[in-house]
């Protein structure tokens, strides 16, 4: 398999220093998921959060070289999410090389506070959520889901849990991995695509249903609801035994969370996502 570095991105993969630089910001940033990778074969698929919707970048590693494609609309083969996700392989390629070593690669943390670093990626998310078209589906409450559909087409389910505060979750790979606990989907349906009527609605709501998500800042599943207590009765114990008051799951072992599927299967209140 192909020995490769920094520097053989940026100067065989990116399509210039100017690439490279926003690629790596990109990469930074961690606007990105890991769909597939099969260390083995050399092959890495991703969904990078893109300016215009979000696109399927591959990397495959070779004994000859880095191949390399995104379904974006640059018109070169060398664009910032193919550098973002190079930079990114070139991770998991020396963490799989050498499993053992604890050393990790130079990354923004070196440089900036873990708050600077939040705070750095909260205005990208902020700055593409207010430069992006969305068309907004409505769902039938202003608590609950609607559709956030891209220029390009692609839909992505929101959540809101909150709609004031634009506090719920998406379905899109960037708030299932940024740690953020929110996305440009979700900022941008509070600041641009909730009227001021919808938000006053949205405070006399209760969430129509108990809903489970995956909380990227925690690494667990979450547990949200505003039923009344006689209307969950039945599944109040089961709620209680598995998510502790802050709604956070009580297990390390993500595999208790089949026992709970289980036990609420027959249960149409809850949702989990």
């Amino acid at each position: 398999m192909l020995d490769f570095d920094e520097l053989t991105i940026r100067d065989q993969v990116a399509d210039s220093s100017v690439i490279f630089q926003r690629g790596r910001t990109l990469y930074e940033d961690g606007a990105y998921m890991c769909m597939e990778a099969l260390p083995e074969e050399g092959r890495y698929e991703y969904q990078v959060d893109g300016n215009y919707g979000d696109y399927s970048t591959v990397v495959v590693v070779g004994d000859n070289g880095l191949d390399c494609s995104c379904d974006c609309p640059y018109p070169g083969p060398g664009c910032k999410h193919v550098v973002a996700v190079a930079l990114d392989v070139l991770d998991r390629v020396q963490d799989w090389q050498d499993k053992s070593s604890t050393q990790e690669p130079e990354k923004l943390s070196d440089y900036l506070t873990p708050e600077e670093i939040r705070e750095k990626a909260m205005e990208d998310r902020r700055n593409r959520a207010r430069k992006e078209e969305f068309k907004l589906i409505r769902g039938d409450m202003i608590k609950g889901d609607h559709l956030l559909e891209t220029e390009q087409g692609r839909q992505y389910r929101v959540t809101l849990h909150d709609p004031a505060n634009g506090l719920g979750h998406c379905s899109c790979p960037d708030f299932n991995t940024n740690q953020l606990g929110t996305c440009k989907h979700l900022l941008a349906l509070k600041e641009q695509l909730l009227r001021k009527k919808d938000l006053e609605q949205g405070r006399e709501e209760l969430f129509p249903f108990v809903d489970v998500y995956w909380d990227s800042a925690q690494g667990l599943p979450r547990l949200f609801c505003e039923r009344p207590p006689g209307e969950i009765q039945e599944i109040a114990p089961v709620l209680e035994k598995y998510f502790d008051q802050e709604g956070i799951f009580r297990f390390e072992n993500l595999g208790r969370m089949l026992d709970f599927m289980d036990a609420v299967r027959e249960r149409k209140q809850v949702r989990i996502r």
